[in-house]
């Protein structure tokens, strides 16, 4: 299946591909956009809950993937209470004969309460729940026998059943919900009908009808619990919401029973992009009620019960979800929750969590906003901000719960957003954390650090947002802490004459994307060099390398070289700012130098260089712990650290698909056991301050750090996998669909996977296509894993693997849903790996091929 947003994100590159110059210095390109940020100016309170969920009870019940969900960032979940699956089938006047009766129909021990443990398990995670008091049931209704479960209570006598049956339903979730809402969408037909009641078929019948289902459950709530808060009235939409509150508030039997307001928003968000939080809290202060709390309790693109890409696998909808949280966020709504965060193999129709337990791209704009820079921490303030305008962009900037100044910026456009972030209101000087969430990499890491000079308390950042994405900034101590690039001494063999401040310096200064700063370009040569030197051994088993930010000057292969004289073969560069991923055998070395074999264009260069020791999978899984923040283990913040309280705790990652580790290393104190998945175990002795251990290569979906006593803490859990050999690969294949460079080969070795419409390699309605990976020295492999577009209908179910010797493996049984499939075999020297495929899909490729050793 291919959607035209692969069209969107390569319409770019295309042109510029096109319209290259031969060989100008400098590049054109389009003037950046200045937006400010002043820290020394509040702007009002800014609430966690915003990044929130909601759920079609029980469509999320499988713990695993609520965890996942959890550590994405959400903070904030909505479901539905519903009479109809818990109460028991009866009468009006058979219940009431019931009250009071033990092991009567009015009995809540005898109520069906199957479907509700998804409350115990977000409340232990320490996630806010809005429980909503959902419809009724048809022997309560004005039509019973009909299977009508939306007909308002009938008479006084349905009235008391109906208080007696929410003061119980409310009774057993007391202390685990934070917020109850009365009734779900009650303007809309549908969900309140009343048919046959007293109360006509129109908007304002259904209005009547709710201020009575409302005052009553107000009642029977407030007979159990003084303090928690209600509201409503939960409509399906910001205008059906303002005329209700218009005429609720007002009446009598409802003065200063409502404690928030809550609607509905579903939106294309093509123009008009706003929310209407601050119409919500307007109107109620005119009516009597200032600084109501507002919650927007659904949104969305769309409310359809269809398969909409546009609600969850479309890449775009990163940045669509992000910049309705940026809205949501700076209109201050006390809490919103996405519908639907549901699983997808149970509601394929409205889904937050793939079948096979990964996430869809909205996760990525939770978890960079959420998580990484703190929004989901607690109360922040949000800070004085100024756009240019008529500029459809989201754009914001905060003091943290825990006293980070960050701001980000929301690209919901098919083109690169240039920009100018202008910070005041600073201190001294500072680093500044650059993250990025993008359809093009999963999960969220730190994309760079760079240290800001602040001159009369301001600095500017310059931003390079791909399309729809959102980059993020957090000033404070360095995130990138095991980033080896910035101890080394850079050199390169020449700088560009005509611009010398294009020096070799830049690779490691933590500026990427902007073309022109903070990079290097030599003078004119198609074949340059550059040189990163130590003054000491470093261990390094992974660089990640930038092109130039122009489409004209290219690096299409090269090597890396060793102080010891190994070399690592370097593919072609991608040519739209992303980066190249390379990982390899882990080796102590004084110096890299990479070494341009072909480029292209009139000043070779580079933007940036990162060397790592290591390829950290961590946060490419789920971690959990006995007791503690389990996630400060593996963030990017400084200081931030696991602490539990219970003694002999435990902290353990989970991955969907497995992972060949050969090191862990442990920062922090104490000393216990690290057990595997595969039943192995190692002993850990003193961590203090850091502790790192070796084993032979062994493939795991799960590791368990078991701490001895009382008093462990991890500031750091890093699981480093073996090199993935792909990642060096130069790749090519039989076809490309309709030559769209974003489906093209490389494609499959850029690590993403489980992403529709980009990170993947579809080839052109061929029954049987070809990739083929090829190495310009032999590579020892004995594994590949093998995983299949992500969606249902574009299904490899197998092929054969070829192998530089003439050796074949033959592949079957490739899952459908995206995970991983694991070919071991016989070690083997190649030069080059052919996967042929088959299958009858339409546009067959792959998400991803990695090679182990």
């Amino acid at each position: 299946m291919i959607r035209l947003l692969a069209t969107a994100l390569s319409t770019l590159l295309t042109a510029a591909a096109l319209q290259a110059p031969a060989a100008a210095e400098p590049v054109t390109t389009t003037a950046a956009t200045t937006l400010t940020a002043d820290f020394s100016v509040a702007d009002g309170p800014g609430y966690a809950e915003v990044f929130g969920s909601g759920i079609n009870v029980p469509a999320l019940t499988d713990t695993a993937k609520i965890d996942t969900l959890h550590q994405a960032g959400t903070r904030f979940i909505r479901g539905d209470a519903y009479l109809q699956h818990i109460l028991p089938d009866t009468t009006i006047a058979g219940y009431l004969a019931g009250i009071g009766k033990a092991g009567s129909v009015a009995d809540p021990t005898t109520w069906n309460w199957d479907n509700y443990a998804w409350v115990d398990e977000h409340h232990k995670r320490g996630t806010k729940t809005v429980l909503i008091m959902s419809y009724s049931i048809d022997w309560l209704g004005y039509t019973p026998g009909d299977g009508n479960d939306y007909s308002p209570p009938r008479g006084a006598d349905g009235f008391r059943v109906y208080e007696d049956v929410i003061a119980k339903i409310y009774q057993r979730f007391r202390g685990k919900v934070d917020l109850i809402e009365i009734w779900n969408e009650p303007d809309l037909h549908g969900f309140l009908n009343v048919t046959n009641s007293p109360w006509p078929l129109t908007d304002a019948g259904r209005l009547e009808a709710y201020a009575k289902i409302y005052a009553h459950a107000h009642k029977a709530i407030r007979s159990v619990d003084p303090d928690i808060p209600i509201g409503g009235p939960v409509s399906s939409g910001s205008g059906p919401g303002l005329s209700w509150v218009d005429r609720l508030l007002p009446r009598p039997e409802l003065q200063g029973k409502f404690d928030f307001l809550s609607y509905h928003e579903y939106a294309l968000y093509q123009e008009g992009r706003t929310e209407s939080v601050d119409r919500f809290r307007q109107r109620a202060a005119a009516l009597g009620y200032p600084n109501m709390p507002v919650y927007v309790t659904e949104w969305n693109y769309s409310a359809a019960y269809t398969e909409v890409p546009m609600n969850a696998s479309d890449a775009r909808n990163l940045s669509y979800s992000a910049l309705r949280l940026t809205n949501l966020y700076n209109q201050h709504a006390n809490g919103a929750n996405v519908f639907a965060d549901n699983d997808e193999s149970i509601v394929p129709s409205f889904y937050g969590v793939h079948r096979n337990g990964l996430l869809p791209p909205r996760a990525r704009a939770y978890q960079l906003l959420s998580r990484d820079l703190g929004l989901g921490d607690g109360v922040s303030t949000i800070r004085r901000t100024s756009t240019p305008p008529n500029l459809f962009t989201g754009f914001g900037a905060v003091t943290t719960a825990g006293g980070d100044n960050v701001a980000w910026v929301v690209n919901d456009a098919a083109q690169p957003l240039e920009v100018d972030v202008q910070l005041k209101g600073l201190g001294g000087n500072t680093v500044a954390n650059l993250f990025e969430a993008s359809p093009n990499q999963n999960p969220v890491t730190p994309k760079s650090s760079l240290p800001l000079q602040v001159t009369n308390g301001a600095a500017t950042v310059h931003l390079s947002v791909p399309p729809y994405s959102v980059s993020g900034i957090r000033l404070g101590g360095v995130a990138l802490g095991n980033n080896l690039a910035p101890l080394a001494t850079a050199s390169g063999s020449s700088v560009s004459q005509e611009h010398p401040m294009l020096a070799a310096a830049n690779v490691a200064d933590g500026i990427v994307g902007v073309h022109a700063t903070g990079e290097w370009a030599s003078n004119q040569e198609l074949k340059p060099s550059l040189t990163l030197t130590w003054p000491s051994p470093q261990t390094v088993g992974r660089v990640v390398l930038f092109d130039r930010a122009n489409p004209v000057d290219r690096i299409r292969s090269g090597t890396l070289v060793f102080s010891d004289g190994s070399r690592v073969p370097v593919p072609e560069l991608p040519n739209s700012g992303l980066a190249k991923d390379l990982t390899f055998a882990p080796r102590s070395t004084t110096s890299v130098r990479l070494e341009i074999a072909d480029g292209a264009g009139s000043n070779v260069g580079l933007a940036e260089i990162q060397v790592y020791d290591g390829a950290d999978v961590a946060r490419a899984g789920t971690i959990t712990a006995s007791t503690g923040p389990a996630y400060a283990a593996i963030d990017s913040r400084p200081g931030s650290a696991w602490t539990p309280t219970d003694p002999n705790p435990w902290i353990r990652i989970d991955w969907v698909n497995d992972h060949q580790l050969d090191r862990i290393a442990l920062t922090g104190t104490g000393a216990g056991t690290l057990t595997f998945s595969d039943g192995t175990a190692l002993a850990v002795d003193d961590l203090t301050p850091t502790r790192q251990l070796t084993f032979p290569p062994k493939n795991v979906t799960w590791v368990k750090f078991t701490a001895t006593g009382t008093g462990a803490s991890l500031t750091q859990f890093r699981t480093l996998a073996t090199p993935n050999l792909a990642s060096t690969a130069t790749v090519t294949a039989s076809s490309t669909y309709q030559n769209d460079p974003v489906y093209a080969a490389p494609a499959a070795t850029d690590g993403v996977v489980n992403q529709w419409f980009a990170g993947e390699w579809a080839s052109d309605r061929e029954p049987n296509p070809k990739l083929t990976l090829t190495w310009p020295t032999p590579q020892r492999v004995s594994q590949v894993v093998l995983y299949d577009r992500n969606n249902l209908e574009d299904h490899t179910r197998g092929g054969t693997l070829t192998f530089s010797d003439g050796s074949k493996v033959t592949v079957t049984g490739m899952p459908n849903e995206g995970t991983g499939k694991l070919i071991t075999f016989p070690p083997r020297t190649t030069h080059s790996i052919l996967f042929e495929s088959t299958g009858t899909a339409l546009n067959a490729g792959l998400s991803e091929l990695q090679a182990r050793p």
